[in-house]
């Protein structure tokens, strides 16, 4: 990302990996899942990992425990791993390259390497690498006696906000940016906007604007956008951002809501959410469920609506969605696989009547917006249960009924034949091998709380073993 280097990657994705794990995971197991890499090239990461992460934070908020016999596990309470992950990317000198590039949009590179202590042909080499990540977005940074990154102004701008928000989320944790007037704006133009003013948006808003006035301070035009129909009339320029003309502002919205970075609600038009070329693909979503309320159908013509705007303003590409949307969907339509078979069927038609949608960019966009508004039922996890006991029907049933609607918000629970069945649940102390060696688990027969909290512990230990 960002042609940072590979080691700078690796670690991003150890960590991000070990944070989604319940349980202690073996190199080898972390190898196989973010790479091309051997486990002692993990092992020897995680050792680097875990000083860093002691230098950086208490012992009782975050520890990389990596136990010979067990293995890796990352225990973190109350913290996030943006601090480690900050640390990581900043440590770089490809970081150093963006920042002077979003301050001054050339350096001498002599200059630079002096400061850096790297040879000119480093410099050229992580150039060509930051390159590589830039062809799809129609510029390129050149180097010679000076480095200077040319291309379409309103793709450069987004690319620097995209970076700075890849980092470091926020406007208040980059120790270069003086943040308090950015901060103090984007409160004010939340209020204009009846934009609720959360600390979240207005640390996003923050860091945009800063990108704005730092690249008008450079001297860069912003080229003309031909969306200004697209922003309702509702939302003229705010008197008070006297820096800004209407062609600015309307890329400063755009892009927030395009990439639904704020609160949606001030941008609804009922216009202009429906005039766009995605209508048609919006429309043949919304169809494909039997039964959708009309918030639920006016959020995907605005979430259509958004790719739309997106398209006119940026490439769409993987590299969107993993920074702005960072969510490990694999593991998610695992453990739902009637929602998965769903959504490859709608995946299928879609891409049928609109062919230029098959791209890994809409393809993982519009199962965000599934996950959205899937019914319930779908997002349960499928578990068959064979029920054994040897007390009357009415006390069975009774007891069937209540373990299923004790479970209800979590797994959808089906009473089957043993040979259908992934356990079983019994009254009676059984021999595993009479029960065709299912995992059995035996409960008391007045059913108590203990004997609820001891299912759904098994229950979790079954989709583990999966």
């Amino acid at each position: 990302m960002f042609g940072f280097p590979k080691d700078v990657q690796l670690k991003h994705d150890i960590l991000l990996y070990l944070d989604r794990q319940s349980e202690a995971v073996t190199a080898e197991m972390i190898a196989a899942n973010v790479g091309n890499v051997s486990a002692q090239t993990i092992r020897k990461k995680i050792n680097q990992l875990s000083i860093e992460i002691r230098e950086l934070y208490p012992n009782n908020k975050i520890s990389l425990e990596n136990d010979t016999r067990y293995g890796v596990k990352l225990l973190r309470r109350d913290v996030t791993l943006m601090q480690i992950l900050e640390k990581l990317y900043t440590d770089s000198f490809v970081y150093a390259i963006f920042q002077l590039l979003i301050e001054k949009r050339t350096f001498s590179a002599y200059q630079f390497c002096v400061e850096h202590k790297i040879s000119v042909s480093k410099l050229k080499r992580a150039i060509t690498q930051i390159n590589t990540f830039l062809a799809s977005y129609e510029m390129r940074i050149s180097v010679g006696s000076r480095v200077y990154i040319k291309g379409n102004e309103s793709q450069i701008r987004c690319l620097f906000f995209m970076f700075l928000f890849y980092v470091h989320r926020q406007i208040t944790t980059i120790h270069w940016i003086s943040e308090k007037q950015y901060l103090s704006l984007a409160e004010k133009i939340c209020y204009s906007l009846y934009i609720p003013p959360v600390k979240g948006t207005i640390e996003v808003m923050g860091l945009w604007l800063y990108i704005q006035d730092v690249s008008r301070k450079t001297g860069q035009l912003l080229d003309e956008l031909s969306l200004s129909n697209q922003v309702p009339k509702s939302m003229p320029k705010p008197s008070f951002l006297l820096e800004f003309d209407d062609n600015e502002w309307h890329y400063f919205l755009l892009i927030l809501y395009g990439l639904d970075l704020v609160q949606a609600e001030a941008f609804e038009d009922f216009d202009t959410i429906h005039q766009n070329h995605f209508f048609d693909v919006a429309s043949k979503f919304i169809h494909s469920f039997e039964e959708l309320t009309i918030f639920e159908k006016r959020l995907i013509f605005q979430k259509f609506h958004q790719m739309a705007i997106l398209n006119e303003l940026i490439p769409l590409n993987i590299n969107l969605l993993a920074i702005f949307s960072p969510v490990s969907l694999k593991e998610i339509m695992r453990a739902y696989p009637s929602l998965d078979t769903h959504f490859q069927k709608l995946w299928a038609s879609l891409i049928a009547d609109f062919p230029n949608m098959d791209t890994v960019f809409y393809h993982r966009r519009i199962l965000l917006l599934f996950l959205q508004v899937a019914p319930t039922s779908e997002m349960l996890k499928p578990l068959n249960i064979y029920f054994c006991s040897s007390f009357s029907k009415d006390i069975v049933e009774g007891m069937k009924r209540h373990i299923k609607n004790f479970f209800k918000n979590k797994y959808q629970i089906t009473y089957t034949p043993l040979a259908q069945s992934d356990c079983v649940i019994s009254t009676e102390n059984l021999l595993v091998e009479a029960m065709d060696k299912k995992e059995t688990l035996i409960i008391s027969p007045q059913l108590t709380v203990k004997d609820l909290v001891y299912l759904d512990q098994q229950f979790y230990a079954l989709e583990t073993m999966e």
